[in-house]
Formats: structure tokens, C-alpha cells, sequence
């Protein structure tokens, strides 16, 4: 996901609703984990990336991990 300055760049979909469904940010005493994975088959790897951030949008921390052989 990138980010410049302190603005999110949002993820927006659409369901049979035609309702947006979007990054919301989470309670005041509470902080949002997103979680994306990514499986390379011919390196036979894959990874995984945390971002969390608190109920104002800012970073807190991201961790990104990778795994030998196919899950």
C-alpha cells in the first residue's frame, strides 16, 4: 500500500449493491491491522505484509515476513 504524506490511499470495490466498500478507520481506543499475502509459485516463496494504524489514520508499524516452499 502507499502512502506519501499523512493521506491513505483507500481500496474501494463494489458489490451487486453498488454499495462502496472501503478502509474505515477503527475505534478511538483501538488500531487497524491489514494483512495482504503473496505467493510466488516459481520461487516456490511467499510473504506476508502487516500494516497497522491507529483511529486517526497515521502509521503505526508494518511488518512484511517471507517463507520458503508453497503454503
Amino acid at each position: 500500500m502507499a502512502v506519501s504524506g499523512s493521506g491513505i490511499r483507500t481500496c474501494t470495490s463494489h458489490n451487486s449493491n453498488n454499495n462502496e466498500i472501503g478502509w474505515r478507520k477503527p475505534a478511538l481506543d483501538e488500531v487497524k491491522c491489514n494483512i495482504d499475502a503473496v505467493i510466488f509459485k516459481d520461487q516456490r516463496c511467499y510473504g506476508i505484509r502487516m500494516c497497522m494504524r491507529d483511529a486517526h489514520g497515521e502509521y503505526i508499524t508494518t511488518k512484511t515476513t517471507w517463507f520458503q516452499g508453497i503454503p
